[in-house]
């Protein structure tokens, strides 16, 4: 039996659940946490709690992000199929590369609160800081595109 214990840098894994330490909850987003796995779906959080979506990476066909100079929100638009999703926020670049590493596997707005938060601990060009999700747009809304299907039918 070995007496090793885990580095001073590192936390175990109940230590992890119990304090909530390094939760990916607090993030704006997650990605697959296994280097050689490729998320499948894209799973959207809306700041409400209580409405979340979900978009499979296979509809996937481009993206946008474009940044700002003036500290005006930056925005990142996704399209899938016939449906895009616009999301506004700052350091959406943490979510360009995941896409680019095809590790992307949800956003999640943050509330008012959380975005202030999240913002005052870091600049707009520090690139260790964390994306902050103000707001995120789904067209056309999921109820709007399966009636458009039905009506086709």
């Amino acid at each position: 039996m070995s007496n090793r214990k885990p580095s001073a840098g590192k936390k175990n894994f109940a230590e992890v659940i119990l304090n909530g330490a390094d939760s990916d909850a607090r993030k704006g987003y997650t990605n697959e946490w296994q280097p050689a796995a490729q998320a499948l779906s894209l799973r959207l959080w809306f700041k409400d709690g209580r409405r979340c979506e979900g978009l499979p990476w296979a509809l996937y066909s481009g993206d946008d992000w474009q940044s700002s100079n003036s500290g005006e929100p930056e925005r990142l638009t996704l399209t899938f199929g016939v449906r895009t999703v616009t999301v506004e926020g700052y350091n959406l670049r943490h979510l360009v590369e995941q896409i680019d590493e095809g590790r992307l596997k949800s956003i999640r707005e943050h509330d008012s609160h959380e975005a202030a938060l999240l913002r005052s601990g870091h600049t707009k060009d520090d690139e260790e800081g964390e994306a902050v999700i103000i707001r995120i747009d789904v067209e056309p809304s999921l109820q709007d595109f399966a009636s458009s299907i039905r009506e086709e039918a």
